[in-house]
């Protein structure tokens, strides 16, 4: 068993160019590297007004939680308005992005450990 204060987890830039993603901070909550968790990792992302993430998609499925904020998924073609206490269900391959409205967007994001979780 582990416990973690989110206040002790170091924020991470996003590592991406600066055209694919904007205001885009995340900390890495539980992972496989650093907690040696067999089955998932589970990160706070953080947007800032105005942010977003890259258009992307991936081969894993994975869950989001709006904790705060307001903003806009862009899924499949499609908008959709997010708002606190939503819940998000991506499946694998499915095009998607996160836009952060005025008041910004933090969110809770749980993914599969893979040896390379990364958006294609």
């Amino acid at each position: 068993m582990k416990l973690k204060k989110r206040k002790d987890v170091k924020p991470k830039p996003v590592a991406k160019d600066a055209e694919s993603y904007s205001g885009v901070t995340y900390y890495p909550l539980i992972t496989s590297r650093a907690d040696d968790a067999l089955n998932f990792s589970m990160r706070v992302f953080e947007i800032s007004a105005g942010g977003y993430s890259s258009k992307h998609k991936h081969s894993y499925e994975h869950e989001v939680y709006v904790l705060d904020g307001d903003g806009i998924l862009f899924h499949e073609g499609e908008e959709y308005k997010l708002e606190k206490d939503d819940c998000i269900y991506i499946e694998p391959y499915e095009y998607h992005q996160l836009k952060a409205g005025d008041s910004g967007l933090r969110f809770v994001c749980v993914v599969p450990n893979r040896e390379k979780n990364q958006p294609e």
